[in-house]
């Protein structure tokens, strides 16, 4: 998991031109320092003036005399409290090499150069923000020691500042500095690009009105990508809403017909006649205009789920009491072939979504429950919680689905068999429905045989819904 996540991370865009930018930044920054150096003198070393070497000279006893006085105390103890020793002493070890000193802060580099210097006479040594004069022997306690005097040169500009700074600090610096600059660049790029890919995910979910404006403007590569996705969103708006208009006019051109049939055959009823075959031809007319009607309207439903023209009005309902209203709906209708319904549902679960959608979802997979079940047998439905998911599972106890059929029968029009379904008075769409109004609750709908028996196995129809998705804040 750790692993994908860092590769996901590296494979981001803003991360590349990140560190392309800051490795390219430190390289260049690079060559810079070491091609001045070559050229920068960091170090001037003259010689000492009368002047100097007095000043070495009348140190050098002071330190003798105060030494003599302060036998026990250490070395760093007499440099650092005593009163008559001047600030900015140094005392070098000439065997090991090691200091003395009594300046409070110690500037870097005059540490690592006094233990570099390795001269028998005294000099003038000035460095970038500090200024050695010296070696001067000086005997304290029987051992000798080289003596060097030092003051600090205040800064007159920042190069001379950087100059002063450790070496460690000035890396550290170079790349933070590089590293803010090409965050902010890397930032400055990728931001269109954030909103190009959030303004194609909001169309992708049937926003159609999504635009970008701030695009218009804009002459580059990006600006060019987001005129293109503007102009794909006012074609495709216009198309839906073409496509929109259209199944409305298709619906009401269908329906006004259908209706006239139906009211002329309400009216044929009523007339008095003695010809029981023209009584079945009535029926059979009456039963296919039905089931026309109930077609169309599956039909407009599904066009609309598929095209995302589906409004959804979601609200907070109890899913648990909608599953048991539904339950009793079709007990009602099952009673017609004896068959008994079997719930175990878990009460009170909430649930955020459009309640006529998943209604009409639940209805069409419980009305195929019942149409293909045989007479006196039994459809379990279970509405249970687990890993924080809903599984609703609808079971009959019919002839079940050839199983290399069995993930085509939530396709439109799919049919096993041509014959059952005309005589069960099926149209195709009722389990197309339910499988996008339960991909519109972002769940998962699947189908299994419920039992291995070769003589009505059965189906299984299992739909996972995410628990409490969505929920509104207040």
């Amino acid at each position: 998991m750790f692993l994908n996540r860092l590769k996901a991370t590296f494979s981001s865009l803003k991360v590349k031109i990140f560190l392309g930018f800051w490795i390219i930044a430190i390289i260049t920054m690079s060559i810079t320092q070491w091609v001045t150096e070559q050229y920068n003198e960091n170090e001037k070393i003259i010689e000492i003036t009368k002047a100097d070497q007095l000043h070495l000279q009348l140190t050098a006893k002071k330190l003798v005399r105060n030494f003599s006085k302060e036998k026990l105390r250490p070395i760093d103890g007499v440099l650092i409290r005593s009163r008559n020793i001047p600030r900015g002493i140094w005392l070098k070890d000439p065997k090991t090499n090691r200091l003395h000193s009594n300046t409070a802060q110690l500037p870097f580099r005059i540490p690592r150069t006094i233990k570099e210097l390795e001269f028998s006479h005294a000099v003038d040594i000035t460095i970038p923000g500090y200024n050695l004069i010296g070696p001067q022997e000086v005997v304290i306690r029987d051992k000798t020691y080289h003596l060097f005097i030092g003051k600090i040169i205040q800064r007159k500009d920042i190069p001379q500042f950087l100059q002063q700074m450790p070496d460690g600090l000035r890396v550290f610096m170079v790349l933070v500095i590089t590293g803010m600059l090409c965050w902010v660049l890397s930032w400055y790029l990728i931001r269109p690009l954030k909103k190009l890919t959030s303004a194609t995910k909001l169309i992708g979910k049937g926003e159609l009105a999504t635009r970008l404006p701030e695009f218009e403007n804009r002459f580059d590569e990006v600006g060019q990508l987001g005129q293109a996705l503007n102009g794909m969103a006012d074609k495709l708006e216009h198309s839906i809403a073409a496509q929109q208009r259209l199944l409305g006019d298709i619906s009401h051109e269908l329906r006004s017909p259908l209706t006239r049939m139906q009211l002329s055959l309400s009216m044929i009823e009523k007339v008095q006649h003695n010809n029981p075959t023209l009584d079945k031809y009535i029926v059979r007319v009456a039963t296919e205009t039905s089931r026309l009607d109930n077609m169309i309207s599956q039909a407009l439903q599904l066009s609309r789920l598929e095209s995302q023209l589906q409004q959804m009005h979601n609200s907070t309902f109890n899913l648990s009491s909608l599953l048991e209203s539904l339950i009793d709906d079709a007990q009602f209708v099952g009673n017609e072939k004896s068959i008994s319904i079997k719930a175990d549902i878990i009460e009170n679960i909430k649930f955020f979504g459009d309640h006529q959608l998943l209604s009409s979802a639940i209805e069409n997979i419980l009305n195929n429950a019942l149409r293909y079940s045989i007479n006196d047998s039994q459809i379990s439905v279970s509405l249970k919680l687990k890993n924080h998911k809903i599984r609703i599972i609808i079971c009959d106890q019919g002839p079940g689905v050839d199983v290399k059929y069995i993930k085509d029968i939530f396709k439109p029009f799919f049919r096993t068999s041509e014959a059952r379904d005309r005589i069960s008075g099926g149209t195709g769409l009722g389990l197309a429905i339910a499988s996008r109004a339960i991909h519109c609750h972002q769940g998962h709908i699947y189908a299994k045989l419920a039992t291995t028996s070769n003589e009505n196995p059965g189906l299984c129809v299992i739909m996972t819904l995410p628990q409490a998705t969505d929920t509104p804040s207040s």
